[in-house]
């Protein structure tokens, strides 16, 4: 059999198709390689825009924050503060470096700490409800007024920060609140000049009552004396003149012994006694006591508030009827003629006991809540809040148709805060004004009180 030659042709097309395909490969992944720096450049320069963006942002929030004329200060969750703004530097009376990285017990005093961080056990810092008075002397910060923390943990405290020695006290409002990874932010604003505006306020009016009391004390005296001196030689026009002038002098002392008490309380000079209080008992001789002014503007008294059980909570039996005067007093004076003042004592929710009206529908958390309301004027949405103010009245100075000096509230708001409690009002124009006064409540009752005010 005779065989073809072999084609040299054939074969080398087969030997270069062989060398041809790592060429191509080798091609391919260059390619590949070259796309993937490309992507990568392009995430580099994408990457360092959106760092240069974030830089740009933290300098500006960090202007800001600088420019800003409350102090700020970030802790971590041990309570080393991380960051600091100019204001909180001055505030604090030190420079930046020495702030940052420093326990906020160094800065703020121990007491100060204690108050703004949370409790490691759980709840908030400090204790809630309002705290006691700096005691005086020491070096440390101290803690002035707390206010409990909120839902989201964020809470206002005022302190004073630890001073120099021999230079003035600092006092400062701080709001914190929580961050997420356990640390807080601290919004310091300094009250320094508020608090020695209305320290000498107080004191001014102090001085001032205190001098007017003294001569007053004389007129009502001599005034008696000759009172009874007209009685008794049967001078009716005489008896009667000195009658009117007696009224003017007792009713202007009471108005200088309600500065005074004013002036004690906002200047922190009374304290919360700790004794069991039957409120209800407290409402039903302040309702006598103010029965004959009720008739004297023809207004409706309701009933008192009875129950078989005494509602108690614990503080200055004195001054918790001095609020609540304060608070009838006004429904009564801001009444229109032939209106009504009801008051509605609740507490907390299962104490009332078998034979309370209100036992299955107290308050729902561990407070005694008293509310009176009226059926009189009424105080415009603008105004509710502003007459809590010292000395003023809804109708303006200038306008006044009331007698008084527009202190009532303030001072019984005053009073329940010293007690932990709080003061609240809702009013509608027209329809007539509810106060509403919240005191924490106590188990323990007043002793021996129960049945005699059942029996009343």
């Amino acid at each position: 059999m005779t065989h073809a030659p072999d084609d040299p042709c054939a074969g080398a097309t087969a030997d270069a198709g062989l060398a041809a395909q790592p060429a191509a490969a080798c091609g391919e992944v260059s390619m590949q390689t070259v796309r993937y720096a490309e992507d990568l450049a392009a995430l580099y320069t994408v990457e360092r825009a959106q760092r240069a963006e974030l830089q740009a942002v933290n300098e500006r929030l960090r202007a800001v924050i600088d420019s800003m004329a409350d102090g700020m200060l970030t802790v971590d969750a041990s309570g080393v503060a991380v960051t600091v703004n100019r204001a909180a530097c001055a505030m604090l009376e030190h420079p930046w470096a020495d702030v940052e990285g420093r326990p906020l017990a160094e800065l703020l005093g121990v007491a100060g700490a204690a108050a703004v961080l949370p409790d490691p056990a759980g709840g908030g810092g400090g204790r809630g409800g309002v705290a006691g008075a700096m005691p005086p002397g020491g070096q440390g910060g101290g803690r002035l007024h707390e206010g409990g923390p909120d839902m989201d943990g964020t809470r206002v405290v005022e302190l004073e920060l630890p001073a120099p020695e021999g230079g003035a006290r600092r006092v400062v409002r701080v709001a914190t609140s929580p961050m997420r990874d356990g640390g807080r932010v601290l919004v310091l604003h300094d009250i320094s000049m508020q608090r020695r505006v209305q320290h000498l306020k107080q004191d001014f009016l102090a001085i001032i009552s205190h001098e007017m009391r003294t001569p007053l004390n004389g007129i009502l005296g001599l005034g008696d004396v000759l009172l009874d001196e007209a009685r008794r030689r049967g001078d009716a026009d005489a008896e009667e003149l000195l009658g009117h002038l007696l009224q003017a002098a007792r009713r202007m002392h009471a108005m200088v012994r309600e500065v005074v008490r004013f002036a004690e309380v906002q200047g922190g000079r009374v304290e919360a006694a700790d004794a069991p209080v039957d409120v209800r008992r407290l409402l039903g001789g302040v309702r006598e006591e103010l029965s004959a002014l009720a008739a004297a503007h023809g207004v409706v008294l309701g009933p008192t508030p009875l129950g078989v059980v005494p509602v108690t909570v614990r503080g200055n039996a004195a001054l918790l009827r001095e609020m609540f005067l304060h608070v009838m007093h006004n429904a009564i004076r801001f009444n229109r003629q032939g209106g009504m003042v009801t008051v509605r004592c609740q507490p907390p929710r299962g104490v009332a006991g078998d034979g309370d009206a209100f036992g299955d529908e107290g308050c729902a958390g561990r407070e005694v809540q008293v509310e009176v309301a009226d059926t009189g004027i009424g105080i415009g949405a603008q105004e509710r809040e502003r007459v809590f103010e010292s000395f003023y009245q809804a109708q303006g100075y200038l306008t006044r148709n009331r007698e008084g000096l527009g202190i009532g509230l303030t001072l019984a708001r005053a009073i329940a805060r010293l007690h932990g409690g709080e003061v609240t009002l809702a009013s509608e124009v027209g329809r007539g004004t509810t106060v509403t006064v919240r005191l924490p409540a106590s188990l323990e009752r007043a002793g021996g009180e129960a049945g005699e005010f059942a029996a009343r």
